[in-house]
């Protein structure tokens, strides 16, 4: 008998384990939506992404741009923040937080930003050609 329930009980874990999604397919499938502009399903997909992982500093930029593409603005900003806290040398989250600021516009904001993005990342061009922009 004991066998048997064992049995049973491994086939029921493992079927809810087979369904579920992981954290990297989730957020897989919200990057597919982000690309399709299919903004709010991409949304919710990085926000199970977040509740099954609250350190998957991606997740939280990507959701935060999808915010943004949608004009709120401040959820936006909470997510970029909440970016850069997971992960303090995170220079994407800096340079689209820089870029958000910019259309507020927060010009000091966004050159701190932008400034940030440079010294983690002095690789990348278009953080010094962002500021480059706010400066003239």
């Amino acid at each position: 008998m004991t066998k048997y329930l064992l049995i049973t009980l491994f086939l029921f874990v493992f079927t809810i384990l087979a369904f579920t999604q992981s954290a990297n397919e989730l957020y897989d499938a919200g990057v597919v939506k982000f690309k399709s502009g299919e903004f709010k399903s991409a949304i919710d997909l990085f926000t199970k992404v977040i509740e099954k992982s609250p350190y998957y500093f991606d997740a939280w930029l990507d959701r935060g741009r999808c915010y943004d593409t949608l004009g709120n603005t401040e959820l936006a900003l909470a997510d970029f923040n909440k970016a850069i806290e997971k992960k303090s040398d995170y220079y994407q989250a800096f340079y689209c937080r820089g870029l958000l600021y910019k259309k507020k516009p927060d010009d000091k904001a966004a050159i701190d930003d932008f400034t940030s993005a440079i010294k983690i990342k002095p690789s990348q061009l278009q953080s010094f050609l962002q500021r480059a922009e706010i400066y003239m």
